[in-house]
């Protein structure tokens, strides 16, 4: 039986050191960055675990800050910000290409990853992106709305 790995963040002081928290799949030489949707984590996909090859590739999981094992990072909740934790999540596995996966808001997010990665993403999938990102993040108010 295959395993699905858990690699999270011991304690908040190491967290920007250890970078975001992930799950792991299979250790297959093609590689899998898969981003989960709003207020999902990695378990966003554990139904879909056992139907994973893996032998033939390795599909990690991320859990985005704010969520998941990753909930205790500090945050901008943007799209830069998640494409270059998605680079150095990338580069801390030694992965030097791989594919993308991204659903709802992470979709938009891996259109950026591509954008930022050129070469290294070998493929890139968006389901269901979002059009516009500040459905996501909501525009800060400077005034109370008027109650009549």
């Amino acid at each position: 039986m295959e395993t699905f790995e858990m690699h999270g963040i011991s304690s908040p002081n190491s967290a920007v050191a250890s970078g975001v928290g992930y799950a792991q799949h299979g250790d297959g030489p093609e590689h899998v960055l898969v981003m989960h949707d709003w207020n999902g984590d990695h378990t966003t996909y554990s139904p879909a675990i056992p139907y994973l090859d893996g032998e033939t590739s390795t599909h990690v999981f991320v859990d985005l800050r704010g969520y998941g094992n990753s909930r205790h990072l500090p945050s901008d909740f943007t799209v830069q910000e998640i494409s270059a934790d998605c680079l150095a999540l990338a580069d801390r596995l030694g992965w030097r290409r791989c594919h993308l996966i991204g659903h709802s808001m992470t979709g938009m997010a891996a259109q950026r990853v591509a954008v930022d990665a050129g070469t290294w993403v070998k493929s890139a999938v968006a389901v269901r992106p979002m059009r516009r990102w500040h459905f996501w993040r909501a525009p800060p108010t400077t005034t109370a709305p008027s109650v009549v």
